[in-house]
């Protein structure tokens, strides 16, 4: 148990990069003009190297999810990346903080835009095999619910190092300062990852599909591509929210930057509280249900954020920031708990089918989805912060924001009632194999024949 244990880490690690990251750097780069801050670059042009970055960083993470899938060593398929990934991605996040000039220049945008597809690339190469490893490691669908929520416990502490942790560190410390502690506490991670990782029996043989037949599975897989749509848009109202935590402390509640960390702590401690509720609704309701009811929630309460400081006279900013922020954390519980094994199903309900082991493809393009949201976020942040403000005389961008990101949720939940038709339980019992010419291409047997053979079954 305790290796399994140990490998969750590497969640931590992960979590406090990317909400660290998602949280301040759209703020370092272009400050409100309250902050005193120099603007580095205008908002709309960093948003623009965000996305573009990305788009063009996309084809490493099939390519990275294939090679692994297919790797022979002695250390496995996984743990090789692991090993010459963590140093390159801890190192990038560090220079995103270190810009050459401190005014806005076209070489901060060029540095900018390196830096970022540097960083893209080592989280590809981390923790597309990192997260393959769950099917993996756990083979039956409660293990893979047990060792899913270790990961949620690791990731929820990440992502307190990440929301709450930083904001101190950078009044402290400064960004650099900030920069080089996470990235010491995520290559830590890392490492005693890589011990668990050691102690765990993996019994999965490198999968022998050619490239080709293999991306054309993938995306021709129906419940893969509702769950990265759905996921998508999740992440990226939960990322447009998290972006605009520290222009919402300073504009609208008209409190110092490093009270944004009040604001992520009630979040993060709410969340926190919900996971036990989580675990017990699901138990009780099933995985999709309680996902579905979450979620739902969540877009709908989004938009009633942007309120915060035109009523309630005589109750403090502050503490309508932070009752507000904490009444976030209930439902964006689920944002957290349910992906990976969601995903982990989708891997292993395929596998069940097609006799491929696919799972650093899968999960690869899933680290795709997970780094698209905040540059997607920050393209869509920046031009609604300067089309409509984000000073205190002109915030109105800033109470729109909230309305966009619920969204964004509801769209990605509309998906997911729609599209998603996996059983609950994913075991041999449930699922048909194809005959040897169709396991190929992808095309996964309709849920209603399963439900139908299921039927027959019992």
């Amino acid at each position: 148990m305790w290796h399994k244990i140990l490998y969750a880490f590497g969640s931590l690690g992960a979590n406090a990069l990317i909400q660290s990251y998602t949280l301040w750097l759209t703020f370092f780069y272009a400050p409100p003009e309250s902050s005193g801050r120099p603007t580095l670059l205008p908002i709309v042009a960093l948003g623009l190297i965000h996305g573009l970055s990305k788009v063009i960083e996309l084809v490493d993470d099939p390519l990275i999810g294939f090679a692994s899938d297919r790797t022979r060593s002695r250390l496995g398929r996984r743990v090789p990346y692991i090993l010459l990934g963590a140093p390159v991605l801890v190192l990038s996040f560090f220079l995103l903080w270190t810009p050459p000039d401190a005014e806005t220049t076209s070489l901060n945008a060029a540095y900018l835009f390196a830096m970022l597809l540097l960083f893209h690339l080592g989280f590809t190469v981390v923790m597309g095999p990192y997260d393959a490893l769950l099917p993996e490691l756990a083979l039956s669908a409660n293990a893979r619910v047990n060792l899913a929520s270790l990961k949620v416990v690791a990731g929820v502490a990440g992502a307190a190092v990440g929301l709450v942790g930083s904001g101190p560190l950078i009044d402290a410390v400064g960004f650099r300062g900030m920069a080089a502690a996470v990235a010491g506490i995520a290559l830590t991670s890392y490492a005693v990852a890589l011990v668990g990782i050691r102690g765990l029996p993996t019994t999965r043989a490198p999968s022998t599909m050619p490239l080709g037949p293999s991306l054309r599975a993938v995306l021709r897989n129906r419940p893969f591509l509702v769950l990265v749509v759905t996921l998508g848009l999740l992440f990226l109202g939960r990322d447009l929210l998290t972006q605009l935590i520290p222009y919402f402390t300073t504009v609208v509640l008209q409190a110092p930057e490093e009270s944004a960390s009040m604001l992520t702590g009630a979040l993060i401690t709410m969340v926190v509280l919900t996971l036990p509720v989580l675990a017990w609704l699901s138990r009780r309701w099933g995985t999709k249900r309680t996902a579905s009811a979450f979620v739902l929630a969540l877009g709908l309460y989004l938009p009633f954020l942007g309120l915060v400081g035109l009523g309630l006279p005589g109750v403090p900013l502050m503490t309508q920031g932070l009752f507000m922020m904490a009444m976030v954390g209930i439902p964006v519980a689920a944002v957290y708990v349910f992906p990976n094994a969601l995903l982990a199903d989708v891997v292993e309900y395929d596998a069940l089918q097609t006799g491929h082991r696919r799972e650093a493809l899968y999960f690869g393009m899933f680290a795709t989805l997970t780094k698209l949201a905040p540059s997607g976020s920050a393209l869509i942040l920046g031009v609604i912060l300067e089309v409509f403000g984000f000073s205190a005389e002109h915030p109105l961008g800033i109470r729109i924001v909230p309305a966009v990101a619920g969204v964004c949720v509801l769209l990605g939940w509309a998906v997911f009632q729609l599209g998603y038709r996996l059983p609950e339980i994913i075991s041999p019992a449930v699922v048909t194999p194809l005959s040897p010419g169709r396991a190929g291409d992808g095309e996964l047997e309709p849920p209603s024949r399963q439900s139908t053979s299921r039927r027959a079954r019992r």
